[in-house]
């Protein structure tokens, strides 16, 4: 993970520190009734002209968002618990056992969270905020004036701006309920008028806010109440079709399935409803079905074009799924057109399984043999938070940890209300999160109460921070620049990046500095493929970070989040190396570095000889531990001779920068003994490989013609691992070359 880190310049943020400081010193107040420090009016009018300043400056700004201490939503069934007042609730304290109805009375609005004014059946009222709510729904439609909510177990906290208030950290800790629900407070009653007693009432109803986009308030409060008014067969059929359209405009896919075949169990489907049956499939990523849902269809009626072009579609998405044959200039068109880069492709799991990886928990192990260059998975995200800084209306959000004195910014926070709502609507994708890697935070083992999934904010929060990855739009444009301005140059700034995804396959990948596969990134989807040759039951591993000479002591301190010490060769090393020899190689890189910037034409036999005295440091082969400070500097050297159009020496350096990091080459040295260049063994892949195999090729083009070719080919390998694929390899190698 690489997401800016902005606990260093923190007190520097205008009214964080107090903000902090004010949350912290609330936690020593907890147990202590609750007060109200302004009249109810008062508390309406400041809310009032909080609205009206959201809705005129709706972008201005960082947002700030304060992470909580974590405790767990609840797990009782509302008849399990005690309803209590607002007057009796506790500072700090999580009322377990417990439940509020509250009345929200006056229109809400939406910073990160969604705030209203609420007041209970005594009239008592307070500031209610609905974390991690959906984007996409309107304000009023989460929390609208006159809306009846039934929270459990509720928090009351000391809000950032020093007044009291309850927070609903778990979606799934609070409800709406209906006036005439056996929670709702008799005073709050109201009977419904007479005609909405019928099913076909509730159906037109639910139609007209679907038009408005109250697709939510259809679900609940038109449909299914609906389908409790006895409504005929004919009716029913109706409102679950109706629903599951709502369903699908919504997101809750696996209901939205439910509801259509429910329909298709009472009667021979009609071709509409298999349509309806297929496009939800598809958003599913269930491409096998989707395409056997619609091949009848397209048997019965050849001639409909748009019917063939969504089969065809389908099984486009089946070849990728199952073969990992992509097209990825495909993938590039929609990238730049896509805001937020969700592509329509389908995920591959290639030679790859999840097994038990010893002390590190789980691991990817490869299943068979394969070669470097060889695609191992292109997994779509689960959730993606794009961040666009180049928009408009950017706004950088700011992620404070309170406890631990420390913010994020970045795409964390979306990413989280992604994942929190893609759970909630689809709940079978709930284990596969709770399965992946959480540190000691313990679930709470319970999936569904009240007919409800139950949704762990705290720990989708902790699986988040162990396993996202920040992403680029693409590795390619990363590294080269704009494709479309057709300036292909590498770009070699270390940027932090805001985006950031979940992927369920590739987050089982551990690290190690001393990789044997690498990742890339086009718009949603990510790409690994084996950097060396790997035999089967090999572990695959990534680097989390890119290791350098001198680099340890930031690395460790980094992986320290994760709850590991790395014990790869290059850290092993690194540890059992002495003091003295760290520094006489840091000295003697140091002075390589600065010889090799003032090196000319005639002037080089002192820079190759401190290389040499560099290299004589090294006692441990670099098959085993790659010499990354040797590397750098014979690399520079070979640079710098490029400069200077000197192809042996290019080649003498490239070759043995090359072997530095662990390569095994066969052939390829000035004069030549051999016509053939070959690479018995990968190598560590870092990024400036892909460079010295294009220097290499242009040197031999020079002084040894018959294999630059073979150069080039390795260049094309290197350029499948690092970039994800080699498509467009042609059109970028001629800008490695300047």
């Amino acid at each position: 993970m690489d997401l800016k880190d902005m606990s260093v310049p923190l007190s520097f943020i205008q009214g964080v520190m107090e903000r902090m400081e004010m949350i912290l010193a609330a936690q020593a107040q907890k147990g202590q009734p609750l007060t109200w420090t302004e009249s109810r009016e008062g508390l309406l009018m400041r809310h009032i002209f909080s609205r009206l300043n959201a809705i005129s400056k709706p972008n201005v700004g960082f947002r700030t968002a304060f992470v909580p201490q974590a405790y767990p939503p609840c797990t009782l069934p509302f008849s399990a618990l005690t309803k209590i007042m607002l007057k009796d609730l506790r500072l700090e304290t999580h009322h377990k056992g417990k439940y509020l109805i509250l009345r929200c009375i006056v229109p809400s609005y939406r910073l990160i969270n969604v705030m209203s004014i609420v007041e209970d059946e005594c009239g008592d009222v307070i500031m209610l905020t609905l974390r991690h709510q959906d984007e996409s729904r309107s304000w009023d439609e989460i929390l609208g004036c006159g809306m009846i909510l039934a929270v459990k177990e509720p928090y009351l906290r000391r809000m950032s701006d020093g007044t009291n208030g309850i927070i609903v950290d778990h979606v799934s800790n609070y409800k709406h309920i209906s006036m005439k629900d056996n929670l709702t407070p008799d005073r709050w009653q109201e009977r419904p008028p007479e005609c909405y007693e019928k099913a076909t009432t509730c159906n037109i109803t639910g139609k007209e806010l679907a038009k408005e986009n109250m697709h939510f308030s259809a679900i609940s409060s038109s449909y299914t109440e609906g389908l409790s008014r006895c409504p005929t067969e004919e009716e029913l059929c109706t409102l679950k079709l109706n629903r599951s359209e709502a369903y699908f405009m919504t997101d809750h896919l696996e209901s939205a399935l439910l509801d259509i075949e429910s329909v298709e169990k009472m009667s021979k489907p009609e071709d509409n409803l298999l349509l309806d049956k297929a496009r939800v499939l598809y958003e599913m990523q269930k491409f096998r079905e989707y395409c056997d849902t619609l091949k009848p269809l397209a048997v019965k009626d050849p001639k409909n074009e748009e019917l063939r072009k969504k089969l065809q579609r389908g099984i486009d998405r089946l070849i990728e799924q199952e073969r990992g044959r992509y097209k990825f200039s495909k993938l590039y068109d929609e990238v730049t057109m896509l805001r937020p880069p969700v592509l329509d492709h389908a995920t591959y799991i290639g030679p790859v399984a999840v097994k038990s990886a010893d002390h590190r928990g789980r691991g990817l192990f490869t299943t068979k043999e394969v070669k470097a260059g060889d695609l191992l998975l292109c997994e779509k995200a689960l959730g993606l938070a794009f961040v666009d800084t180049s928009a408009p209306n950017y706004r950088g959000t700011l992620l404070v940890n309170a406890q631990q004195g420390t913010a994020t910014i970045g795409g964390q926070v979306d990413l989280l209300t992604i994942m929190i709502q893609k759970l909630q609507k689809n709940p079978s994708l709930i284990p596969v999160i709770s399965e992946l890697h959480h540190g000691s935070y313990e679930p709470v083992g319970v999936s569904f109460v009240d007919d409800a999934p139950v949704v762990d904010t705290f720990l989708i929060e902790k699986v988040l921070s162990l396993n996202i990855f920040a992403c680029p739009l693409t590795t390619r444009d990363c590294w080269f620049g704009s494709i479309t301005k057709n300036d292909v140059r590498i770009n070699k700034s270390n940027a932090k990046l805001g985006s950031c995804g979940l992927w369920k396959v590739a987050s089982y990948i551990n690290h190690s500095c001393n990789i044997n596969a690498q990742r890339s990134f086009i718009g949603d989807m990510i790409i690994v493929r084996a950097s060396r040759d790997l035999a089967p039951d090999t572990e695959v591993f990534t680097g989390y970070d890119m290791p350098s000479a001198d680099g340890y002591d930031e690395l460790q301190k980094k992986f320290q989040h994760y709850g590991f010490e790395c014990d790869c060769a290059i850290c092993q090393d690194y540890r059992d190396t002495d003091k003295e020899t760290h520094i006489k190689r840091n000295r003697l890189i140091a002075a390589a570095s600065e010889e090799i910037e003032r090196l000319t034409r005639s002037k080089t036999a002192k820079a190759e000889a401190i290389v040499e005295r560099l290299a004589a440091c090294y006692t441990k082969p670099a098959l085993e531990v790659p010499r990354l400070g040797l590397w750098d500097i014979q690399f520079q050297l070979a640079e710098k001779y490029s400069i200077y159009f000197k192809p042996e020496k290019i080649v003498e350096f490239g070759l043995k920068s090359l072997e530095s990091l662990g390569y095994v080459i066969q052939g390829g040295e000035i004069p030549c003994e051999s016509v053939t260049l070959k690479v018995i063994q990968w190598g560590l892949m870092m990024p400036l490989v892909l460079r010295c195999w294009a220097l290499l090729s242009l040197s031999y083009h020079l002084v040894a013609p018959e294999l630059e070719g073979q150069a080039k080919a390795y260049a094309k390998i290197t350029y499948r691992v690092c970039i994800g694929e080699d498509e467009t390899f042609d059109k970028a190698y001629r800008e490695l070359l300047l």
